[in-house]
């Protein structure tokens, strides 16, 4: 065992004792992070001793990780224990008896039984995430289940790196957060990656990556079991690899477009064992936008839309998407325009240039918004920490800001899992989700701060928009 730990950058330090466990035994194990108490290697006495012991580290702050034998140990504190199968064991030797003594077959004519995998790993999901923060996602459980199997070990931190890289076409707040919802180890452990091959500084690894190559390096991993991807160019060219490559690889999608007609990569056809599970949720409809601020701010003459993507990133139907807003902007009797750049100097001159009337004051007339899938998410960030140290309204896309931003509005909780029922027929290796509008995004609006901005809520127009929102807080609608 020690060999074997050893080999993969783990040491396993020994302490053998003789008899009782004294205090000693005990207080020794507050040095290490890990405590193995292996198989036949003392008394289920002496092994619930050390387990209490650990249990009652935790109020002295060591929090101590037990691998120990039985499933009952992971009952009384260890996070993972060793099961042996000895009831279906037993089961098959009572088979094997009845046919020797009662039907009287001889002994060489029974058939041997050979267990390659008689053993079974047991762990505590729950303690293990309220007591370490670990979150045992579907992927890594798969990969435990090959390891036990195979009796290989799991790859080591860098390389999981790789098989658990997300890659996520733009770093929109919408994107970002729809992964998010999927795995819980984007948001937790490994972030999202956008255009770069790893969330972390690694030597030697190209800054940015090409998407086709950095997508393609996830699929050719041998420990692949699931790849989870963002907009509809990375899906398609996910989706395109997985045909090729024949491999059966689970492969989760999140993008958006207008229809499911409109939608990349849906058409390709996944090969045996593949499945693919989309994910397309619809734009926010524009005039709900409009609408909000409108109610927040009834003079308002311009809402000026920041688009924060480069051009070569911008979803499918973005120029459209935009065209509409303006003209549903001008029925409700707001002029709108689009400034689009990735650059913060350049995006918050044109805010500063734009925010004041004619005496060079800023005035709430003039507001500003972006749109949850069209803006990266750090500049975002930069973008509304200028506007607040310099008292420009500016609705933030996503929910993240409820309670910083005078209006807020994002991807709604449970929004993964509502979606029409008229989605896209059901076929072999596909499964998707068309989520509308109205479903997928709520608003929340601050009435302390819009007040500060000079604004005031309209709780009567706020109570006829399409969507669900809250003002403080409290649903004043919904769906």
């Amino acid at each position: 065992m020690c060999a074997y730990f050893e080999k993969n950058g783990r040491k396993i330090i020994r302490y053998p004792y003789e008899g009782t466990p004294e205090v000693e035994a005990y207080a020794e194990m507050k040095k290490y992070q890990a405590v193995i108490i292996p198989e036949g290697g003392m008394t289920y006495t002496e092994r619930d001793m050390f387990l209490q012991a650990i249990n009652s580290f935790q109020d002295q702050g060591f929090d101590i990780v037990a691998f120990a034998d039985g499933k009952d140990a992971v009952e009384k504190g260890a996070i993972f224990g060793l099961r042996s199968d000895i009831y279906y064991i037993g089961e098959l030797n009572a088979h094997q008896t009845k046919k020797v003594f009662i039907d009287g077959i001889k002994p060489n004519k029974i058939e041997t039984v050979r267990f390659n995998n008689s053993r079974s790993l047991v762990f505590d999901t729950r303690k293990a995430k309220s007591k370490y923060g670990v979150v045992f996602t579907r992927d890594f459980l798969t990969l435990l289940y090959d390891a036990v199997q195979t009796n290989q070990s799991i790859p080591n931190f860098f390389i999981l790196l790789k098989i658990f890289t997300v890659y996520c076409e733009t770093n929109s707040p919408l994107l970002r957060e729809a992964l998010a919802k999927l795995t819980a180890k984007v948001k937790t452990r490994l972030a999202t990656v956008t255009g770069k091959t790893y969330p972390i500084d690694m030597s030697g690894v190209p800054e940015n990556t090409p998407m086709a190559d950095c997508i393609a390096r996830a699929i050719s991993a041998d420990h692949t079991k699931g790849l989870y991807v963002g907009g509809g160019r990375a899906v398609k060219v996910a989706a395109e690899n997985i045909a090729q490559s024949g491999k059966p690889i689970f492969l989760e999608s999140v993008q958006v477009a207008n229809s499911l007609e409109e939608a990349q990569g849906l058409d390709i056809e996944m090969p045996l064992g593949a499945v693919h599970h989309a994910r397309v949720f619809e734009p926010i409809n524009p005039t709900a936008i409009v609408d909000t601020m409108k109610s927040c701010v009834e003079r308002c003459d311009w809402i000026y839309t920041i688009v924060g993507l480069p051009e070569d990133r911008m979803p499918q139907g973005t120029e459209a998407y935009l065209a509409r807003m303006e003209q549903e902007a001008a029925i409700l009797g707001v002029k709108n325009k689009a400034f689009v750049s990735t650059d913060f100097d350049e995006i918050m001159a044109f805010i500063r240039k734009k925010s004041k009337d004619r005496r060079g004051k800023i005035t709430t007339r003039k507001l500003f918004c972006s749109i949850p899938h069209l803006v990266d998410t750090d500049l975002l960030e930069s973008v509304l920490d200028a506007c607040r140290e310099e008292g420009i309204m500016f609705a933030a896309p996503s929910l993240v800001y409820k309670g910083r931003a005078p209006i807020a509005f994002g991807l709604r909780a449970g929004a993964m899992q509502a979606h029409l029922a008229d989605e896209k027929e059901p076929s072999e290796g596909y499964h998707t989700d068309f989520i509308k509008s109205g479903f997928a995004y709520t608003f929340h609006i601050s009435s302390k701060l819009v007040s500060a901005w000079g604004g005031r809520v309209s709780q009567r127009r706020i109570k006829l928009l399409g969507y669900t929102c809250q003002v403080d807080g409290a649903v004043v609608n919904g769906q």
